[in-house]
Protein backbone atom coordinates (compact mmCIF):
# COMPACT_ATOMS: atom_id res chain seq x y z
CA UNK A 1 0.00 0.00 0.00
CA UNK A 2 3.02 2.27 0.97
CA UNK A 3 4.82 1.18 -1.49
CA UNK A 4 7.23 4.08 -3.76
CA UNK A 5 6.52 6.62 -0.70
CA UNK A 6 9.66 7.85 0.25
CA UNK A 7 10.74 10.74 2.92
CA UNK A 8 12.49 12.47 0.31
CA UNK A 9 10.13 12.84 -1.94
CA UNK A 10 7.06 13.84 0.30
CA UNK A 11 9.07 16.51 2.80
CA UNK A 12 9.63 18.42 -0.61
CA UNK A 13 5.91 18.82 -0.72
CA UNK A 14 6.66 20.87 2.81
CA UNK A 15 9.90 22.14 2.49
CA UNK A 16 9.08 25.71 1.27
CA UNK A 17 5.10 25.87 2.10
CA UNK A 18 4.39 27.84 5.60
CA UNK A 19 1.97 26.30 6.98
CA UNK A 20 0.49 27.14 10.35
CA UNK A 21 -0.49 24.16 13.05
CA UNK A 22 -3.00 21.70 13.08
CA UNK A 23 -4.10 20.67 16.48
CA UNK A 24 -5.76 17.19 17.12
CA UNK A 25 -8.99 16.66 18.17
CA UNK A 26 -9.33 16.32 21.86
CA UNK A 27 -9.81 13.21 23.68
CA UNK A 28 -13.12 11.88 25.79
CA UNK A 29 -13.73 9.11 28.11
CA UNK A 30 -13.99 5.73 25.84
CA UNK A 31 -12.23 6.72 22.81
CA UNK A 32 -9.35 4.65 21.12
CA UNK A 33 -5.89 5.03 21.39
CA UNK A 34 -3.09 2.82 19.56
CA UNK A 35 0.41 1.33 20.52
CA UNK A 36 2.78 1.57 17.77
CA UNK A 37 6.24 0.21 17.86
CA UNK A 38 8.01 2.84 15.81
CA UNK A 39 11.73 1.78 16.95
CA UNK A 40 12.33 -0.80 19.87
CA UNK A 41 9.44 -3.02 19.96
CA UNK A 42 9.91 -5.01 23.63
CA UNK A 43 6.21 -6.32 24.06
CA UNK A 44 6.66 -9.74 22.26
CA UNK A 45 9.76 -10.21 25.01
CA UNK A 46 7.73 -8.51 27.91
CA UNK A 47 3.95 -9.34 27.65
CA UNK A 48 3.63 -9.15 31.03
CA UNK A 49 4.68 -5.48 31.18
CA UNK A 50 3.11 -4.76 27.81
CA UNK A 51 -0.38 -6.18 29.94
CA UNK A 52 0.47 -3.75 32.60
CA UNK A 53 0.85 -0.54 30.80
CA UNK A 54 -2.43 -1.52 28.96
CA UNK A 55 -4.53 -2.04 31.83
CA UNK A 56 -2.83 1.28 33.38
CA UNK A 57 -3.73 3.60 30.59
CA UNK A 58 -7.23 1.90 30.13
CA UNK A 59 -7.44 3.12 34.30
CA UNK A 60 -6.03 5.97 34.80
CA UNK A 61 -7.33 7.64 30.78
CA UNK A 62 -10.48 5.90 30.58
CA UNK A 63 -9.46 4.68 26.72
CA UNK A 64 -9.48 1.65 24.98
CA UNK A 65 -5.96 0.48 24.12
CA UNK A 66 -5.16 -1.34 20.90
CA UNK A 67 -2.02 -2.33 19.43
CA UNK A 68 -1.39 -1.50 15.98
CA UNK A 69 -1.04 -4.58 13.03
CA UNK A 70 3.15 -5.30 13.65
CA UNK A 71 3.30 -3.61 17.17
CA UNK A 72 3.51 -7.00 19.37
CA UNK A 73 5.46 -8.98 16.79
CA UNK A 74 9.35 -9.86 17.16
CA UNK A 75 11.69 -6.98 17.81
CA UNK A 76 14.67 -8.58 16.21
CA UNK A 77 12.01 -8.92 12.46
CA UNK A 78 10.47 -5.31 13.51
CA UNK A 79 14.12 -3.98 13.10
CA UNK A 80 14.55 -5.70 9.99
CA UNK A 81 10.97 -4.42 8.72
CA UNK A 82 11.13 -0.29 8.98
CA UNK A 83 8.64 -0.33 6.45
CA UNK A 84 6.07 -2.16 8.72
CA UNK A 85 7.00 0.10 11.50
CA UNK A 86 5.71 3.25 9.20
CA UNK A 87 2.65 1.54 8.20
CA UNK A 88 1.35 0.90 11.44
CA UNK A 89 1.49 5.04 12.01
CA UNK A 90 -0.19 5.33 8.66
CA UNK A 91 -2.76 2.62 9.38
CA UNK A 92 -3.30 4.61 13.17
CA UNK A 93 -3.62 7.80 11.46
CA UNK A 94 -6.16 6.90 8.82
CA UNK A 95 -8.24 4.12 10.89
CA UNK A 96 -10.93 6.32 11.98
CA UNK A 97 -11.35 4.14 15.06
CA UNK A 98 -8.43 5.78 16.47
CA UNK A 99 -8.48 9.02 18.25
CA UNK A 100 -4.72 8.93 19.40
CA UNK A 101 -1.25 7.23 19.06
CA UNK A 102 1.17 5.94 21.41
CA UNK A 103 5.11 4.85 21.20
CA UNK A 104 5.74 1.48 22.83
CA UNK A 105 8.90 2.89 24.08
CA UNK A 106 12.01 4.27 22.50
CA UNK A 107 15.27 3.01 21.21
CA UNK A 108 17.57 4.13 19.01
CA UNK A 109 16.77 3.66 15.10
CA UNK A 110 13.39 5.55 14.17
CA UNK A 111 15.41 7.41 12.08
CA UNK A 112 15.41 4.08 9.93
CA UNK A 113 11.33 4.44 9.28
CA UNK A 114 11.85 8.21 7.14
CA UNK A 115 12.01 6.87 3.95
CA UNK A 116 8.75 5.03 4.28
CA UNK A 117 7.06 7.76 6.34
CA UNK A 118 4.04 9.55 4.23
CA UNK A 119 3.88 13.51 5.93
CA UNK A 120 0.87 14.10 3.89
CA UNK A 121 -1.19 11.21 5.64
CA UNK A 122 0.38 12.86 9.09
CA UNK A 123 -1.00 16.23 7.82
CA UNK A 124 -4.70 14.77 6.45
CA UNK A 125 -4.98 13.57 9.55
CA UNK A 126 -4.01 14.92 13.36
CA UNK A 127 -4.37 12.91 15.77
CA UNK A 128 -2.89 13.20 19.63
CA UNK A 129 0.55 11.34 18.99
CA UNK A 130 2.49 10.88 22.07
CA UNK A 131 6.19 9.60 23.34
CA UNK A 132 9.51 11.06 23.63
CA UNK A 133 13.37 9.75 23.63
CA UNK A 134 14.18 8.22 19.97
CA UNK A 135 10.37 8.89 19.06
CA UNK A 136 11.69 12.82 18.71
CA UNK A 137 12.39 11.56 15.17
CA UNK A 138 8.64 11.12 14.11
CA UNK A 139 7.82 14.50 16.27
CA UNK A 140 9.94 16.31 13.76
CA UNK A 141 7.93 14.41 10.68
CA UNK A 142 4.70 15.70 12.43
CA UNK A 143 6.50 19.17 13.11
CA UNK A 144 7.56 19.02 9.09
CA UNK A 145 3.40 18.43 8.32
CA UNK A 146 3.02 21.42 10.96
CA UNK A 147 1.14 19.08 12.88
CA UNK A 148 0.77 19.31 16.99
CA UNK A 149 2.82 16.45 18.82
CA UNK A 150 3.27 15.73 22.65
CA UNK A 151 6.77 15.23 24.56
CA UNK A 152 5.42 12.71 26.92
CA UNK A 153 4.58 9.01 27.83
CA UNK A 154 4.92 6.20 25.98
CA UNK A 155 3.29 3.30 26.87
CA UNK A 156 6.27 0.71 28.18
CA UNK A 157 8.35 3.56 30.00
CA UNK A 158 5.44 5.87 31.52
CA UNK A 159 2.28 4.10 31.95
CA UNK A 160 3.85 0.20 33.14
CA UNK A 161 5.34 2.26 36.05
CA UNK A 162 5.90 -0.22 39.17
CA UNK A 163 3.48 0.51 41.71
CA UNK A 164 1.03 2.35 39.13
CA UNK A 165 0.90 5.57 37.10
CA UNK A 166 2.84 8.76 38.81
CA UNK A 167 -0.25 11.48 39.54
CA UNK A 168 2.93 14.01 38.36
CA UNK A 169 2.60 12.16 34.80
CA UNK A 170 -1.23 12.15 34.44
CA UNK A 171 -1.92 15.87 35.77
CA UNK A 172 -0.38 17.44 32.78
CA UNK A 173 -1.51 14.90 30.40
CA UNK A 174 -4.85 15.08 31.02
CA UNK A 175 -4.66 18.72 30.77
CA UNK A 176 -3.37 18.53 27.54
CA UNK A 177 -5.21 16.19 25.68
CA UNK A 178 -8.76 16.26 27.35
CA UNK A 179 -9.59 20.02 27.50
CA UNK A 180 -8.97 22.48 24.28
CA UNK A 181 -7.80 25.51 27.02
CA UNK A 182 -4.42 25.84 27.77
CA UNK A 183 -3.05 23.66 30.58
CA UNK A 184 -1.48 26.77 32.01
CA UNK A 185 1.70 26.58 34.73
CA UNK A 186 3.24 23.22 34.82
CA UNK A 187 4.79 22.65 38.78
CA UNK A 188 7.84 21.11 39.37
CA UNK A 189 7.16 17.83 40.78
CA UNK A 190 8.11 17.77 44.82
CA UNK A 191 7.38 14.31 45.27
CA UNK A 192 10.97 12.83 44.38
CA UNK A 193 12.14 10.93 41.22
CA UNK A 194 13.16 7.63 40.90
CA UNK A 195 16.08 5.97 38.59
CA UNK A 196 15.55 2.50 40.38
CA UNK A 197 16.52 -0.25 38.12
CA UNK A 198 13.96 -3.59 37.98
CA UNK A 199 14.76 -5.72 35.20
CA UNK A 200 11.52 -6.13 32.72
CA UNK A 201 10.50 -9.77 33.47
CA UNK A 202 7.57 -12.38 33.37
CA UNK A 203 6.58 -11.72 37.16
CA UNK A 204 3.93 -9.64 37.73
CA UNK A 205 4.38 -8.82 41.72
CA UNK A 206 7.37 -6.86 40.86
CA UNK A 207 4.94 -4.70 38.64
CA UNK A 208 2.88 -4.28 41.88
CA UNK A 209 5.87 -2.77 44.00
CA UNK A 210 6.72 0.85 43.25
CA UNK A 211 10.60 2.23 42.86
CA UNK A 212 12.19 3.83 45.32
CA UNK A 213 12.33 7.80 44.95
CA UNK A 214 14.59 10.20 45.68
CA UNK A 215 15.02 14.24 46.73
CA UNK A 216 14.05 15.98 43.37
CA UNK A 217 16.77 18.98 42.34
CA UNK A 218 15.29 21.88 41.91
CA UNK A 219 14.39 23.85 38.07
CA UNK A 220 17.50 25.76 37.80
CA UNK A 221 16.24 29.59 36.05
CA UNK A 222 19.44 30.94 34.35
CA UNK A 223 20.40 33.55 31.51
CA UNK A 224 17.87 36.24 31.43
CA UNK A 225 15.54 37.24 33.81
CA UNK A 226 12.86 38.07 31.57
CA UNK A 227 9.53 36.63 29.99
CA UNK A 228 9.62 34.32 26.60
CA UNK A 229 7.14 33.20 24.68
CA UNK A 230 7.22 30.92 21.73
CA UNK A 231 6.21 27.71 20.11
CA UNK A 232 7.79 24.63 21.85
CA UNK A 233 10.17 22.52 19.75
CA UNK A 234 12.72 19.99 20.60
CA UNK A 235 12.82 16.60 21.88
CA UNK A 236 15.89 13.87 22.61
CA UNK A 237 19.29 15.93 21.67
CA UNK A 238 20.52 12.68 21.24
CA UNK A 239 18.00 12.13 18.37
CA UNK A 240 18.18 15.55 17.08
CA UNK A 241 21.42 15.00 16.37
CA UNK A 242 20.58 12.00 13.85
CA UNK A 243 17.84 14.04 12.13
CA UNK A 244 20.16 17.12 12.30
CA UNK A 245 21.09 17.89 8.41
CA UNK A 246 18.45 15.81 6.84
CA UNK A 247 15.41 16.57 5.55
CA UNK A 248 13.67 16.17 8.49
CA UNK A 249 15.51 19.66 9.77
CA UNK A 250 13.76 22.99 10.09
CA UNK A 251 14.45 25.61 7.88
CA UNK A 252 16.54 28.45 9.88
CA UNK A 253 13.47 30.65 9.79
CA UNK A 254 11.38 28.41 11.59
CA UNK A 255 13.08 28.30 14.59
CA UNK A 256 12.55 32.20 14.56
CA UNK A 257 10.67 33.07 18.56
CA UNK A 258 10.65 29.30 19.48
CA UNK A 259 11.44 27.53 22.52
CA UNK A 260 13.98 24.91 22.51
CA UNK A 261 13.56 21.85 24.74
CA UNK A 262 16.18 19.35 25.04
CA UNK A 263 16.01 16.15 27.19
CA UNK A 264 19.19 14.38 27.48
CA UNK A 265 18.52 10.76 26.85
CA UNK A 266 22.05 8.34 26.60
CA UNK A 267 23.43 8.11 30.58
CA UNK A 268 26.61 7.28 29.10
CA UNK A 269 26.85 10.64 26.83
CA UNK A 270 30.14 12.45 27.87
CA UNK A 271 29.34 16.66 28.72
CA UNK A 272 31.56 17.67 25.66
CA UNK A 273 29.21 15.85 23.24
CA UNK A 274 26.74 18.21 24.52
CA UNK A 275 28.31 20.78 23.86
CA UNK A 276 29.72 19.80 20.44
CA UNK A 277 25.95 19.42 19.61
CA UNK A 278 24.93 22.78 20.71
CA UNK A 279 27.86 24.36 19.00
CA UNK A 280 26.36 22.87 16.34
CA UNK A 281 23.20 24.93 16.75
CA UNK A 282 25.09 27.76 17.06
CA UNK A 283 27.07 27.96 13.86
CA UNK A 284 23.75 27.31 12.35
CA UNK A 285 22.32 30.15 13.62
CA UNK A 286 19.51 28.66 15.50
CA UNK A 287 20.07 29.90 19.27
CA UNK A 288 20.17 33.47 17.63
CA UNK A 289 16.58 32.73 16.71
CA UNK A 290 15.51 31.28 19.56
CA UNK A 291 13.86 33.16 22.59
CA UNK A 292 14.28 30.47 25.40
CA UNK A 293 16.05 27.02 26.57
CA UNK A 294 14.22 24.38 28.47
CA UNK A 295 16.86 21.10 29.57
CA UNK A 296 14.72 18.40 31.01
CA UNK A 297 16.68 17.07 34.32
CA UNK A 298 19.44 14.28 33.75
CA UNK A 299 19.39 10.67 34.15
CA UNK A 300 21.19 9.76 37.32
CA UNK A 301 24.86 8.75 36.45
CA UNK A 302 25.28 11.83 35.22
CA UNK A 303 27.03 14.06 38.90
CA UNK A 304 26.42 17.03 40.23
CA UNK A 305 29.02 19.08 38.71
CA UNK A 306 27.99 17.62 35.01
CA UNK A 307 24.49 18.99 36.13
CA UNK A 308 25.78 21.83 36.89
CA UNK A 309 27.92 22.06 33.62
CA UNK A 310 25.02 21.50 31.30
CA UNK A 311 23.99 25.14 32.20
CA UNK A 312 27.67 26.58 31.91
CA UNK A 313 28.04 25.24 28.73
CA UNK A 314 24.78 26.46 27.24
CA UNK A 315 25.35 30.13 29.07
CA UNK A 316 29.34 29.99 27.88
CA UNK A 317 28.23 29.24 23.64
CA UNK A 318 25.13 31.97 24.26
CA UNK A 319 27.21 34.55 25.94
CA UNK A 320 29.61 34.02 22.40
CA UNK A 321 27.01 34.64 19.95
CA UNK A 322 25.47 37.90 22.18
CA UNK A 323 22.40 36.16 23.51
CA UNK A 324 21.05 36.63 26.86
CA UNK A 325 17.64 34.67 27.12
CA UNK A 326 15.63 32.78 29.45
CA UNK A 327 17.26 29.20 30.13
CA UNK A 328 16.20 26.60 32.63
CA UNK A 329 17.28 23.13 33.62
CA UNK A 330 16.67 20.60 35.43
CA UNK A 331 13.09 20.31 34.35
CA UNK A 332 10.94 17.60 35.09
CA UNK A 333 10.15 16.34 31.39
CA UNK A 334 12.57 14.04 29.31
CA UNK A 335 14.33 10.96 30.83
CA UNK A 336 13.88 11.55 34.63
CA UNK A 337 10.86 9.38 36.17
CA UNK A 338 8.07 10.92 36.61
CA UNK A 339 7.83 13.94 34.16
CA UNK A 340 4.99 16.37 32.37
CA UNK A 341 4.08 16.35 28.90
CA UNK A 342 5.34 19.26 26.23
CA UNK A 343 3.27 20.23 23.12
CA UNK A 344 5.40 20.69 20.31
CA UNK A 345 4.17 23.56 18.26
CA UNK A 346 2.22 25.13 20.93
CA UNK A 347 3.38 27.96 22.60
CA UNK A 348 4.72 27.99 26.29
CA UNK A 349 5.98 30.71 28.36
CA UNK A 350 9.11 30.86 30.74
CA UNK A 351 9.09 33.83 33.09
CA UNK A 352 12.24 34.19 34.75
CA UNK A 353 11.44 36.79 37.19
CA UNK A 354 8.80 34.89 38.92
CA UNK A 355 10.43 31.51 38.30
CA UNK A 356 7.54 29.75 36.49
CA UNK A 357 7.01 27.81 33.10
CA UNK A 358 3.77 27.73 31.56
CA UNK A 359 1.52 26.94 28.87
CA UNK A 360 -0.72 29.48 27.28
CA UNK A 361 -2.20 28.02 24.22
CA UNK A 362 -4.48 24.93 24.35
CA UNK A 363 -2.83 22.09 22.50
CA UNK A 364 -6.19 20.10 21.45
CA UNK A 365 -9.18 21.52 19.61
Amino acid sequence: MYEGRTCDIVICLFRDEVMPMQKPSLLKCGDTIAVVALSEAPAFQFPIVYEWGKEQLEKELQLKLIAAPHALMDDGFLKSHPKLRAADLHWALENPEVKAIIAMTGGSDSIRNLPHIDLNIIRNNPKVFLGNSDTTVMHFCFQKAAVVSFLGPALLTGFAEPGGVHAYLLDSLQKLLFFPTPAGTIAPNIGGRTAEFIPWGQDRQRLLVPRKTKTVPSWRFLGSKSVAQGEIIGGCFEALLMINGTNLWPELENWQGKILALELGDPTSHPSIFEWGMRSFAAQGILDRISGILVGGLMNKWGDDERDLVGKIILKILTERGRDIPLVTEMDFGHVTPFFTLPLGVKGEINSEEQSFSIIEGAVV
